[in-house]
């Protein structure tokens, strides 16, 4: 509650829904609690009719909606790693708190708690002398290993998801290593990406042939909202030094998978389709 009154969010609205799942233990149901903070491009009302395949007529849990897990897990994330940092950055507070930055923010925050032994933290960092930085610079400790991340959410991919409509790693990556610098021996560059389809062995594919024409980046490690049928994480690591992080230096999502699920089962049946609702598997 601290980091929500922290933020400030003009538009902070909790709700609860039904998301379809029992616990096995108990038999009660599972609840899914969203909140809505304020109009972002994507909603189910911007749809002009069943057929509207656009990303932006799509809703839901990560497009026009937080999750209010996902939040706290991310807050934990913030404290451990920033500490005091986390409550005092203005300007991470109005990326936050704005409608139109808030998951992308999220996101980013997500992305630099995969690396719990982070140290020396640096946000919005500049490799080179151009206007664009990179979001996070940070040292792996009990190494003399520097990480440049870079992190990129990915919404415009529910579209592969609900329609099979791959936009494709163009789409994904465009205007991406732009903000990298040829990396030194210590340090390695980075790409962390957020998709909302499957990673399946077509995105594995496309992204390792994209990754092998990039001179600035070293690796791209890459999560998915949706996991009921393929895993949610993959990394692939190009340079030889990037394969340090083959070591567990990288904490691999685990709750989050369970949040997907439910994510996942709580769908709007204005724009879904039964038989994608009745695939769910109701009593993972």
């Amino acid at each position: 509650m601290e980091d929500i009154r922290w933020l400030d969010f003009e538009t902070f609205v909790p709700r609860a829904e039904h998301s379809g799942l029992t616990d096995l233990a108990s038999g009660k149901s599972i609840p899914l609690v969203e909140y809505s903070f304020g109009k972002t491009q994507f909603s189910v009302d911007n749809a002009k009719n069943s057929q509207d395949k656009r990303a932006t007529s799509v809703g839901g849990s990560l497009l026009d909606r937080g999750n209010l897990r996902f939040l706290s897990i991310v807050s934990e994330l913030a404290r451990s790693l920033l500490s005091e940092a986390w409550l005092r950055d203005e300007d991470l507070k109005f990326y936050l708190r704005t409608p139109a930055h808030h998951l992308n923010a999220l996101n980013e925050l997500w992305w630099l708690g995969r690396f719990r032994s982070a140290v020396e933290i640096k946000p919005r960092h500049k490799m080179h002398s151009g206007p664009e930085d990179i979001d996070w610079r940070f040292k792996l400790e009990g190494t003399d290993m520097w990480i440049n991340l870079e992190a990129k959410n990915r919404p415009v991919d529910v579209s592969r998801h609900v329609h099979g409509i791959d936009v494709g790693v163009s789409k994904w990556l465009a205007d991406v290593t732009k903000k990298f610098a040829q990396s030194a021996e210590n340090e390695i560059n980075l790409l962390g990406l957020t998709l909302f389809g499957q990673i399946d062995r077509h995105v594995q594919q496309s992204i390792s042939e994209w990754l092998y024409k990039q001179p600035l980046l070293d690796g791209v490690l890459i999560w998915s909202h949706e996991g009921r049928e393929k895993s949610i994480f993959d990394r692939q690591l190009k340079s030889p030094k990037a394969r340090i992080l083959n070591m567990p230096f990288i904490a691999e999502p685990v709750e989050e998978r369970d949040l997907i699920v439910r994510s996942w089962a709580v769908l709007d049946r204005r724009y879904w389709s039964e038989e994608m609702l009745s695939s769910f598997p109701l009593d993972l």
